[in-house]
């Protein structure tokens, strides 16, 4: 478990979080939803250790493990416009240290999961909805993550694939 007490963080004499308190459980996924401004970015940044708090405290209370390590997803905006949608996953995976061969294989490992792809790769994501962006940028990071992550399934009302909230998914357990 992960417990935020009374943190806040400021930019200059901007306060972006003020006196948060929340608790994160093990094995639960966690979306946090809020406008646009309201901090969650700089949250999500406190609890990976990339910013410290100005005040308060984060505590795992529970000792991590490498299957514990988390893919932090926050909408569509590491996406490069102008490229098509394969070329975004091809460079996302080349600086990750992966070959074009072998990001060309994990696409095609994943595909099931993501049927629109086909569909998808020759568009350039300026032309994508954003729920289409979402869905690129869920397939860049699971193709770019070395551990082979574990996916979640959903089964919302429309039957869509993926929650694409900003949500913790765990790895894939050897």
């Amino acid at each position: 478990m992960i417990m935020i007490d009374r943190i806040s963080k400021s930019f200059g004499d901007q306060k972006i979080v003020d006196d948060l308190s929340c608790e994160f459980h093990r094995n639960h996924i966690t979306s946090v939803v809020a406008p646009n401004g309201m901090g969650k970015t700089t949250l999500i940044s406190m609890i990976s250790g990339l910013l410290l708090p100005d005040s308060g405290t984060i505590e795992f209370l529970e000792p991590l493990r490498q299957k514990d390590t988390v893919i932090v997803l926050a909408g569509e905006k590491n996406l490069y416009n102008k490229n098509t949608v394969e070329e975004n996953i091809l460079y996302f995976g080349v600086i990750r240290g992966f070959s074009e061969k072998e990001i060309r294989k994990r696409i095609d490992d994943y595909s099931s999961l993501f049927p629109m792809y086909d569909k998808l790769c020759s568009k350039r994501t300026e032309e994508l909805s954003y729920g289409q962006k979402r869905l690129v940028a869920l397939l860049s990071a699971v193709i770019s993550d070395e551990h082979q992550p574990a996916l979640l399934p959903w089964s919302g009302r429309r039957g869509r694939l993926f929650e694409c909230r900003p949500a913790c998914m765990p790895r894939a357990r050897k």
